[in-house]
């Protein structure tokens, strides 16, 4: 095997596994956020699977080598005929939020790396035959959004190191459904860091949603994912592995004043009533 940045490379073998695990969680993911939207697509051949599939392959193929890592094409374009087009466009925005994050679980369990956050876009084609699919991949260079308010109405927020938080990550917030605010507070120094999405991945890669740039934190390290109100925390097969108050998370429900290391880099998972809502945490 070869190594990767932070440990080796998975065997062929190996990365078709992972591959399959994050293509299982995406299809169920489909499976309960369209179900409804999706009835009157039944009878297409054309199918959200399908177009996850033929994202992961040119992610794979057209993926270049950097200096100790390897780096996936940022940008993509899944091409229909417009009648299999026009079968999507009610949930084409949702469909292609929802591919973007399958192809950053995918690259995580290849040893992948972004140069930035993904982006997955769907289009019409002519010359596109029907129930065909068309995916290009390439890298991108795309500038960064032009203030701090626009970068999180696109939740693609990225937070400084620990050692100096942005004003953004010290001042904004997440919230479960039943109205707590949520954050991650750094034990080092009270740096503070919203829990501010539905998965907030943790690691010193740059397309993390929380950057830490700790030499004890892996790349992509730990992922903390709401599901029925509640927030969960997930080690991503990092090499020194995540902790919950001491014992392995493998997965593993959060409450407030937990303990989360990362290798030894310890955060404290905060959740408080949101104000105005009368609730505790």
């Amino acid at each position: 095997m070869r190594p990767a940045a932070d440990g080796w490379w998975p065997s062929d073998e190996s990365r078709e596994g992972w591959s399959v695990s994050a293509l299982s969680r995406f299809e169920e993911l489909i499976a309960g956020i369209f179900e409804g939207s999706l009835v009157g697509l039944l009878g297409a051949q054309v199918q959200p699977v399908e177009m996850a599939k033929r994202l992961a392959r040119a992610m794979e193929t057209e993926r270049t080598i950097g200096v100790g890592r390897a780096i996936a094409p940022n940008d993509y374009t899944v091409q229909l005929s417009p009648d299999d087009f026009q079968r999507f466009q009610t949930v084409q925005r949702a469909l292609e939020r929802e591919l973007e994050e399958y192809l950053r679980e995918a690259a995580r369990e290849q040893g992948l790396s972004f140069l930035s956050r993904p982006a997955v876009r769907l289009e019409a084609s002519g010359s596109v035959g029907r129930h065909q699919i068309r995916v290009a991949a390439r890298l991108a260079d795309r500038p960064p959004p032009a203030t701090p308010e626009a970068e999180i109405a696109e939740h693609t927020q990225r937070f400084q190191a620990v050692s100096a938080p942005s004003p953004v990550a010290k001042s904004a917030a997440g919230q479960t459904a039943d109205g707590a605010v949520c954050r991650l507070v750094a034990s080092a120094d009270g740096s503070k860091y919203p829990v501010a999405r539905s998965v907030v991945t943790l690691g010193r890669a740059l397309d993390n949603d929380v950057v830490l740039e700790d030499t004890r934190v892996s790349r992509y390290h730990a992922e903390i994912r709401l599901r029925e109100s509640r927030y969960y925390v997930r080690d991503l097969r990092s090499t020194n592995g995540t902790l919950l108050n001491g014992r392995p998370a493998v997965e593993e429900p959060l409450k407030p004043g937990d303990v989360i290391s990362l290798g030894g880099f310890e955060l404290l998972f905060q959740a408080e009533p949101a104000q105005g809502s009368g609730r505790g945490a």
